[in-house]
C-alpha cells in the first residue's frame, strides 16, 4: 500500500500484494507515518523494485514482519520479524467484477478469458 498521506491511525495486516508499477505523484512530507501499523504482509514488486515508501517519512511507521519481494531501501525500516506468519490466514478463492471476468485464486488476481 503505497500512499502519501495515511489517515491516522492506519493499519495494514495481513494482506498479500503485488503492486501495480508507480505512477509520478506529488510526495507529501507532512504524513504522520507514526501512526501507521504495517505488519504481518507479504508485499512482491516482481520485475518492478521499488521502495516501501515514497519519502523518508515512512520510515517512522511501525513496520515489523513482512515478507518482502524486490522492495528496495528497506534500510529506512526496520521490519522486525516475529512468531506469527505473514501473509493470509487462509488462501482466497472468489470471482469478482463485472459478470465474474476477474479471479482471485489464493492471492493472486486474474482474468476469466474472453469467450
Amino acid at each position: 500500500m503505497w500512499m502519501n498521506d495515511p489517515p491516522r491511525s492506519s493499519r495494514c495486516e495481513s494482506t498479500a500484494t503485488s503492486p501495480a508499477p508507480r505512477r509520478p505523484r506529488a510526495r507529501s512530507e507532512k504524513s504522520d507515518f507514526t501512526t501507521f501499523r504495517f505488519t504481518g504482509n507479504i508485499i512482491e514488486c516482481i520485475g518492478t523494485a521499488r521502495p516501501p515508501f515514497r519519502n523518508d517519512a515512512g520510515g517512522s511507521a511501525v513496520i515489523e514482519n513482512n515478507r518482502l519481494t524486490d522492495v528496495t531501501d528497506t534500510t529506512r525500516c526496520s521490519n522486525q520479524p516475529t512468531d506469527a506468519r505473514p501473509g493470509l490466514e487462509q488462501p482466497l478463492k472468489f470471482k469478482c467484477g463485472v459478470n465474474g471476468k476477474l479471479t482471485v485464486d489464493g492471492w493472486k488476481p486474474g482474468k476469466i478469458p474472453a469467450k
